[in-house]
């Protein structure tokens, strides 16, 4: 029996939520001296990937500038729903270089991780990262809709909904070789 890609997808999805939720309940209960391991990219570079020169058309008013947004890459929706935005984008490129650009460029404008999954089989990857001042953002690459280009979504709270942070969040660790290899078990 032949299942519908809809269905594919969604079913992947809540796989990806789910083992994305349990990775940072071990992130949150580890201790900050020594982080541990997650999803993070494999890529040392983002080899081909380049940042956009200026914003694409279409971002919403309460875009966070400091988010990178690859080269060439189109905004395909946004909406608000229950106090959360959302901004669909379409990339292309390949997708472990397309991890580490999001991944190395948040790093590099100050946020920090508070959990990671990286299905890459399913050519998915879920990244939940902070600023100083608003937590809970996502980040959720999946394959789009031809070969070699990809979704990429943006969540983030909005207006009264966001949730502040007092205290800083320990800065992102990079992986070593050992985690990544562990993660395709």
């Amino acid at each position: 029996m032949e299942l519908p890609m809809t269905t594919v997808m969604r079913a992947s999805m809540v796989c990806v939520v789910l083992f994305g939720l349990s990775t940072a309940t071990v992130h949150a209960q580890t201790p900050k001296k020594n982080p541990a391991p997650a999803s993070a990219p494999t890529v040392s570079s983002q080899g081909s990937i380049h940042g956009a020169t200026k914003p694409p058309a279409g971002l919403p008013a309460d875009w966070d500038p400091k988010i990178p947004v690859a080269a060439g890459s189109k905004v395909v929706s946004t909406k608000e729903e229950k106090g959360t935005r959302y901004v669909v984008f379409s990339a292309s490129g390949d997708f472990d270089e397309l991890i580490a650009f999001y991944y190395n460029n948040l790093i590099e404008r100050g946020f920090t991780r508070s959990g990671a999954a990286k299905l890459p089989l399913r050519h998915m990857y879920k990244l939940v990262f902070n600023s100083d001042t608003v937590s809970n953002q996502t980040l959720t690459i999946s394959p789009g809709k031809t070969s070699n280009s990809y979704s990429v979504e943006f969540t983030y709270p909005t207006g009264g909904s966001a949730t502040t942070l007092d205290h800083k969040v320990q800065p992102l660790a990079k992986p070593s070789s050992a985690q990544s290899s562990s993660q395709k078990k």
